[in-house]
């Protein structure tokens, strides 16, 4: 157990990460809703785009209805860009 804990600890601060670097978070808020239309505002790849974002949703950063995603409370509060608790810099 203390093994798998560990992988999937570093596979979610990798996650969280990269979607910080991609502001993926504040394009979210933005109104991207759909991969493609949040890789597009990345300048990143839609396939890695939803294989991140359904990860994401996954561990509990986003939710996602269809295809769309959105923020939840935490996500929108702290790792968007445009709040004033916004704490993804210390990712940076």
């Amino acid at each position: 157990a203390l093994f798998f804990d560990t992988v999937n600890a570093f596979q979610r601060t990798e996650a969280l990460r990269a979607a910080v670097e991609l502001d993926l978070f504040t394009h979210v808020a933005a109104g991207c809703r759909t991969a493609a239309e949040v890789a597009e505002a990345c300048g990143a790849a839609p396939r890695g785009v939803r294989i991140l974002a359904d990860y994401l949703t996954i561990v509990g950063f986003l939710r996602k209805h269809d295809d769309r995603y959105e923020l939840t409370p935490d996500a929108d509060a702290f790792l968007n860009r445009n709040s004033p608790a916004y704490l993804g810099g210390a990712l940076e």
